[in-house]
């Protein structure tokens, strides 16, 4: 009998089995397991079949890719989530993943231990449409049409897995991520809608100043403000001398991610603005803006650039928020300056919202970085600064 590192390896001819009859085959080969604390063993009519299976038999032991009792999903899920709400994450963000988690196990991937469990994952994602969860009827915002959701979605409820599995490791449930080799879903994404220079300034004429939306549409297009941020905009938080404004947090109003910051005051909407400036109280006054939802202020917003004499066609009041990075970019302002005014904590988002700065490559030239020159027609070139040496020789 030879032991080595977990392996016993049993010469069921030797001198110790004289008196019996010997079997037909002549190795006994044990492998221990200890997970299960146990042996498991087979018999070899060949010793190096035998340690062959011993090798590859201890290293799926060693992996606990074998003997690793099941891994519930559902029993991950409830512990992951529980430790989630006691660090004081977001609520909603939480039911997200206890969401995903249930499909996914109704799905087939309850046990995580099987070797299927990506490829159920895969296809689960793959085929996943609109209301797709549990009680989704009771939700007043859902889709009446059940579409395929979109790949940025897929790739959330994929983040959302991975996390999932990640602490599995963590805490010793599972030897290895079981969704290490699921890819990221990708989609030739179009264009986002945005606006030309020419269109800008049609829509910034000094003669659509009595447009009860004019004031709406320039906030929105000189501060890249969400439209919930543009509406709850107040003049505390806006700043003429230092030519900066604070998106701030309100009662009335919840940033996204919560995250406030501070945004650059374009000279030109300082002067659309100063005429009429209030001690305090938000920046656009009438009320019926804020009490109206995201499809009614759509609505307004199309029949703005109707009224301008403007083919809409599928620009929205997020637009102005893509074309307003676009411009920054175009400008030469630094893509890390951009994202921290938009409030990007991704580089990539504020990459995705510029892909059209090349179309105002050769329309704001001229312009001072980071400046729009957006209600004449004439561009304002800046002269350029004389260098520190040649002042001192001149």
């Amino acid at each position: 009998m030879k032991k080595q590192q977990g392996v016993s390896v049993y010469d069921r001819w030797s001198d110790t089995s004289r008196g019996k009859q010997r079997p037909r085959k002549r190795w006994y080969v044990r492998v221990w397991d200890s997970t299960n604390r146990r042996y498991h063993g087979r018999s070899f009519s060949e010793r190096s079949h035998g340690t062959t299976w011993a090798d590859e038999t201890r290293s799926r032991y060693l992996l606990q890719l074998d003997s690793a009792v099941p891994v519930s999903l559902s029993h991950l899920t409830d512990t992951y989530t529980r430790e989630l709400l006691e660090r004081g994450r977001n609520a909603e963000y939480v039911t997200e993943i206890q969401r995903v988690s249930k499909a996914v196990s109704l799905a087939g991937a309850e046990d995580l231990k099987r070797a299927d469990v990506a490829a159920v994952v895969r296809c689960w994602l793959s085929g996943v449409k609109a209301n797709w969860y549990e009680g989704a009827a009771q939700n007043k915002f859902r889709r009446k049409r059940c579409m395929e959701l979109s790949p940025i979605t897929k790739n959330r409820f994929l983040q959302h897995l991975r996390s999932l599995m990640r602490y599995g490791v963590t805490i010793g449930s599972l030897p290895r991520d079981p969704l290490m080799g699921v890819k990221r879903f990708t989609e030739a994404l179009p264009l986002k809608p945005t606006f030309t220079l020419d269109e800008l300034r049609t829509l910034l004429h000094p003669g659509q100043m009595d447009d009860p939306f004019f004031i709406v549409f320039a906030v929105l297009i000189y501060t890249g403000c969400r439209m919930g941020e543009a509406m709850h905009l107040r003049w505390e938080n806006i700043d003429f001398t230092g030519k900066r404004f604070a998106v701030k947090l309100s009662e009335a109003y919840s940033l996204k991610r919560k995250k406030e910051r501070t945004v650059f005051l374009q000279p030109e909407l300082a002067s659309i603005l100063l005429p009429r400036k209030r001690p305090n109280g938000y920046v656009i006054e009438d009320e019926r803006w804020r009490t109206r939802n995201r499809k009614h202020l759509g609505v307004s917003f199309k029949y703005y650039l109707k009224r301008c004499g403007m083919d809409v066609g599928k620009r929205s009041p997020h637009s102005t928020r893509h074309t307003w990075v676009s411009m920054l970019l175009a400008t030469g302002e630094n893509v890390f300056f951009v994202a921290g005014e938009a409030g990007h904590e991704s580089l990539v988002t504020t990459q995705g919202y510029a892909r059209t700065q090349g179309a105002y490559r050769d329309g704001v030239k001229g312009w001072e970085k980071g400046v729009f020159w957006l209600r004449d027609g004439a561009r304002r070139a800046v002269v350029p600064r004389m260098p520190t040496s040649a002042r001192v020789r001149q």
